[in-house]
């Protein structure tokens, strides 16, 4: 979720706080697929993912293509992007109701390591998100549209120039960031009650981690993800669960205290 959240910074300059949104409605979309349609994750996989890359390409579409080069533009996406998240969530509580849901997991079943008791799903999670930053990565480096959209993010007005079409690239990196959501979305379900407001407290800690690691860094992302999780782990076990959160949120003070930018990000 991070990594789509830093990468729609990065190239459109978007702060887009629908994300949490997207995992709520990819986890639901999971639940359905299970239990409502009795199909398994074969068909819960590509569902979920479909569903958030289409929400994506419609809040680009509906809400923030039409504030673009607009005054404000900034500052109105920012807001228009969290009413978006809170109006997704609210339909979901009108039509899912305030329930909280299981959904099965994906690997059932514990991983006894050295004493250390991990259960499948976990690893499946390590595995996946692991293997998905991988291809993403390689998507940017190799693919024409991920060079494109590298392109934006460096330099809007040259990539423009040499004929890239910006509003397709807006379109694309809006659905593969709601995608990395919706991917996020599907791993958490089966470890997490299904509730409407399930996003909100992963999109926060996205949010840290992002800020921590340098806006538009994707590289800064992924390492601010591991220590912040670490920092996160280590709080829980030794203050209690409650100081996790505020942990991570002095951590990430302390250390733009002393480098502003984040770990990776470039000084402005």
């Amino acid at each position: 979720m991070s990594t789509g959240l830093t990468v729609v910074w990065g190239t459109v300059g978007v702060l887009n706080f629908a994300q949490g949104a997207f995992i709520t409605c990819a986890a639901y979309t999971t639940w359905i697929v299970l239990t409502s349609w009795g199909l398994g994750y074969l068909f819960a996989f590509p569902s979920a993912l479909m569903v958030a890359f289409v929400l994506g390409v419609l809040v680009e579409l509906l809400v923030f293509r039409p504030l673009r080069y607009k005054e404000h533009s900034d500052y109105n996406s920012i807001y228009a992007s969290a009413g978006v998240g809170i109006a997704l969530e609210a339909l979901l509580l009108v039509v899912f109701g305030p329930r909280r849901q299981n959904v099965p997991p994906m690997v059932p079943g514990q991983l006894n390591i050295w004493g250390a008791i991990l259960d499948w799903q976990s690893v499946l999670i390590i595995s996946v998100s692991s293997l998905s930053l991988v291809i993403f990565w390689v998507f940017l480096k190799k693919n024409r549209y991920g060079i494109a959209m590298r392109a934006v993010a460096q330099d809007m007005e040259a990539a423009r120039i040499v004929g890239i079409d910006l509003n397709r690239i807006y379109l694309l990196t809006f659905g593969l960031g709601a995608l990395m959501a919706g991917l996020a979305g599907l791993l958490m379900s089966p470890i997490f009650y299904l509730w409407p407001n399930l996003g909100d407290i992963p999109e926060l800690k996205s949010f840290i981690i992002v800020v921590f690691g340098g806006l538009g860094s994707i590289r800064g992302t992924i390492v601010s993800s591991f220590l912040l999780g670490l920092v996160e782990a280590f709080a829980g076990y030794f203050l209690g669960l409650g100081w996790s959160l505020p942990a991570m949120f002095v951590f990430m003070m302390l250390i733009l205290i002393i480098k502003p930018s984040g770990l990776l990000g470039k000084a402005v």
